[in-house]
């Protein structure tokens, strides 16, 4: 393959060619030499391959660049894939695919407003990964690390520096789910693209200073774990927690599948499974940090609360909160909640297991502000699984039974407060 690389963008760039998914049968990869040759052309006897395929599957570069201005097109540089000559007829009928990767990042060039040419010389192509030793590594040392290929631990494993994880469509296993991928105090682990982590994704803390966890979910991207505290995310005292999409689950109980005690958390576009195993023990997303923001997060509860703000000091925001599952939407009466935010009503706690929680009942906001209403339901509103709901106002999306016993429109009373 010649390839010919041109920096079409507005500053210098280092790239490097690398082979991605290498899917070979029996074996051929491993008697396929890879050339890297300086004009197009087949390889000749004087020339050296520079690997098999199989040396290539841990994701290393097969050719480099050192810097490409602004606007240059880079000579091709042709990448020649041959069988080993004396191999006969073993691998007739074999197969094998691959794709080559193009990588690139700022190349120490320009000056900056102080006439500095090295400010951009930190920057760094990716680490690719494909064991656990090299894994170990360079999370270890930090920067951007990326799979090559599905990684299993034996047990945890915490970043030494700011760290940029790339699952790249791959799998990160730590001790079959149970353990966790931390973000030590003081440094930030942002874990990117598609792929699979099964485990933990954990900020820790050491005194009152935490980690900060970033996620910016690809499309098919997944936390499964099955730690016996119930989390697939953990925000410790201290700590930053924003996710961006993705699906969040655990299969034990525990307090929450998403659960934050630190300074922040938010979630964006993704959704929380509660595990059968903890019905009626668990929350899908529990909070107790100083501020919380929910938009577009579905929680697929069961008959566990699905949401469970603790700081009464703190503030929340929540929009676009549903329940894929039908059940009801559970908030502790501790935070401000916003006024566009629904429906809510208090639950006694001879209801609800013996806590007293808010429920939301989503509604579309159309062209305004919703109303928002609260009631209070006694010890005998859900007797013999009866349910009792609010009115609903013209400007909700979809009708909701309208049935309240006569005692529940009560004023409500407590801390819980809408603004």
């Amino acid at each position: 393959a010649g390839l010919a690389v041109k920096n079409a963008g507005d500053l210098a760039i280092k790239y490097e060619l690398a082979f991605r998914n290498i899917v070979a049968e029996d074996g051929i990869d491993s008697v396929l030499d890879v050339y890297v040759l300086d004009s197009v052309r087949a390889p000749a006897s004087a020339d050296t391959p520079v690997g098999t395929l199989a040396d290539f599957k841990d994701g290393r570069a097969v050719a480099s660049s050192n810097l490409l201005e602004a606007g240059q097109t880079d000579e091709a540089q042709n990448v020649v894939v041959k069988m080993r000559e004396g191999v006969g007829n073993a691998y007739a009928g074999k197969t094998v695919t691959f794709d080559i990767l193009l990588r690139a990042t700022q190349a120490a060039s320009e000056k900056d407003g102080f006439g500095n040419d090295q400010y951009d010389a930190a920057a760094t192509l990716p680490t690719a990964v494909s064991s656990p030793g090299e894994f170990t590594a360079a999370m270890t040392a930090g920067g951007v690390v990326e799979l090559a290929q599905d990684v299993v631990l034996d047990g945890q494993m915490t970043i030494g520096a700011d760290t940029v994880l790339d699952l790249n469509g791959h799998a990160l296993t730590l001790a079959n789910g149970t353990q966790s991928l931390k973000a030590a105090p003081g440094t930030t682990l942002t874990i990117e693209g598609d792929g699979t982590i099964n485990g933990v994704v954990y900020a820790d803390k050491t005194g009152m200073k935490g980690g900060t966890v970033i996620i910016n979910a690809g499309q098919n991207f997944a936390v499964n774990a099955a730690s016996d505290n119930g989390w697939a995310v953990y925000g410790a005292m201290g700590s930053n927690v924003v996710i961006n999409g993705g699906t969040y689950s655990a299969t034990q109980k525990g307090a929450g599948v998403i659960h934050a005690l630190g300074a922040s958390l938010v979630v964006r576009n993704a959704t929380v499974d509660v595990g059968a195993a903890s019905v009626m023990n668990s929350a899908g997303i529990y909070s107790n940090a100083s501020s919380t923001t929910l938009e577009n997060v579905t929680v697929n509860a069961k008959y566990s609360i699905a949401v469970d703000l603790k700081n009464a000091y703190g503030s929340a925001t929540v929009r676009a909160v549903r329940d894929r599952q039908g059940s009801r939407w559970l908030f502790k009466p501790h935070d401000t909640l916003p006024g566009n935010a629904g429906h809510f009503r208090r639950v006694h706690h001879a209801c609800e297991h013996r806590h007293q929680v808010l429920a939301f009942l989503p509604c579309a906001n159309r062209g305004g502000r919703p109303d928002v209403r609260q009631s209070h339901l006694h010890e005998g509103c859900e007797r013999g699984r009866q349910r009792h709901r609010l009115p609903v106002t013209k400007r909700c999306a979809r009708a909701l039974p309208a049935r309240a016993h006569p005692a529940c429109m009560r004023p409500v009373s407590g801390p819980a407060r809408l603004r």
